[in-house]
């Protein structure tokens, strides 16, 4: 079940030319860290599109207005960049409001495609970068 800040952005993947299901997904569960007692912890990506390592959330207003949930926003979208390569775009109603979710989406998506095409040159050109990694 798609909110009503998601499914604008699902919308407008479609029409992008994304396939859900098979180009990107909804609710994508993964996993996170391991808490203070040891239990697992795991964080649900909104739109996730693997190909790209980029997850595009829909932060709607009473969510992210009434309640303070930036810090925890901001914590999450950390460790998904350190711990999986995932860029997080956070998208919310004054996107859809203004009627250019198409042009920040089709921007970001063409952002991230040149970072992993720069990244893979590198890669290439530079074995040793990735030993260095580590």
């Amino acid at each position: 079940m798609y909110s009503t800040t998601v499914a604008p952005i699902r919308d407008e993947l479609v029409r992008l030319g994304f396939v859900e299901g098979r180009t990107f997904f909804h609710e994508k569960r993964i996993f996170g860290y391991q808490g203070i007692r040891g239990q697992s912890v795991y964080f649900w990506l909104d739109l996730f599109i693997p190909s790209l390592l980029l997850d595009i959330e829909g932060d709607g207003e009473i969510w992210h207005e009434f309640f303070d949930t930036r810090e925890r926003d901001r914590r999450r979208d950390s460790i998904l960049q350190s711990t999986y390569g995932i860029k997080v775009v956070r998208l919310n109603s004054f996107h859809l409001r203004k009627k250019r979710l198409g042009n920040v989406l089709f921007r970001a998506i063409s952002k991230r495609k040149s970072q992993l095409t720069y990244y893979k040159r590198i890669k290439k050109s530079f074995p040793i970068f990735e030993e260095c990694k580590s």
